[in-house]
């Protein structure tokens, strides 16, 4: 029989093992809301996250689809160790909407579920990845606007919360959304056609460079609404999608 000083520390390192299994299957479920990843001590960086979240429409039909991606800016590239995400109603906050129909690889991440099936997706390990792109079905029992809200680490000690998206508005079944875009996913798999705020854009002299491709290449997102099509935003989400590979511009100005 084993001293009972050497059972003890073998039965801590057991537990100490399953709990760091744990912990790198992807977030803990105490984290469906608050979506911290409970480090121990460890509190979540201050600074502007190296993180964007990119959904493929600024519009969404009730029960539709439509793809969201967590990736980096371009020029800096940052991969992705953990991560929860989900989509949040604007008026209340706290309240997960809608729910993921499928993941980029099954390998690296899942679905799970918080308040109903499926309504979150985390990672399955805490290897480094590339930027994902995850399908998402709106409610079917809500309309207004939503916001997709991640926690992402860069490492065990080093993570951001409240990495959000633009506002995407859900609206009913009959509205009629006149711009469509191919799906940004990493699978080989065929995806629903999505909606996104794309629109041919006028010809003008003083148009900035960015906004070339947003009309084909390029999915683009901007504030204020529609102002993609004119070239006027205040601020500017592009995205191009070469295969797996993921190159994100973003511009901002300081005019009123």
């Amino acid at each position: 029989m084993l001293p009972r000083k050497k059972c003890l520390l073998l039965l801590t390192i057991i537990v100490l093992i399953r709990s760091s299994q744990q912990h790198s299957s992807g977030a803990p479920s105490g984290a469906c809301i608050d979506q911290l990843p409970r480090h121990s001590t460890i509190i979540p960086q201050t600074s502007v996250p190296p993180y964007v979240i990119i959904p493929s429409a600024s519009q969404v039909r009730q029960g539709d689809t439509m793809n969201v991606t967590i990736g980096s800016p371009a020029g800096a590239p940052v991969p992705i160790g953990g991560f929860i995400l989900q989509a949040r109603q604007i008026q209340n906050p706290d309240t997960i909407v809608g729910k993921f129909t499928s993941v980029p690889d099954p390998g690296i991440t899942h679905m799970t579920t918080c308040s109903n099936q499926n309504d979150t997706v985390t990672h399955s390990n805490p290897q480094e990845k590339p930027a994902l792109t995850f399908q998402w079905q709106a409610p079917t029992d809500f309309l207004g606007g939503i916001e997709f809200r991640a926690t992402v680490a860069q490492s065990y000690a080093t993570f951001w919360r409240n990495v959000e998206s633009p506002l995407v508005e859900v609206v009913t079944r009959d509205t009629v959304i006149t711009t469509t875009a191919a799906p940004a996913t990493t699978t080989t798999t065929s995806a629903p056609p999505v909606t996104s705020d794309i629109s041919s854009p006028p010809v003008t002299e003083n148009r900035d460079l960015i906004y070339n491709g947003c009309d084909d290449t390029k999915l683009c997102f901007g504030v204020p609404q529609n102002c993609v099509s004119s070239g006027t935003c205040k601020g500017i989400v592009a995205v191009l999608v070469e295969g797996e590979k993921y190159t994100f511009e973003l511009q901002g100005t300081d005019k009123p």
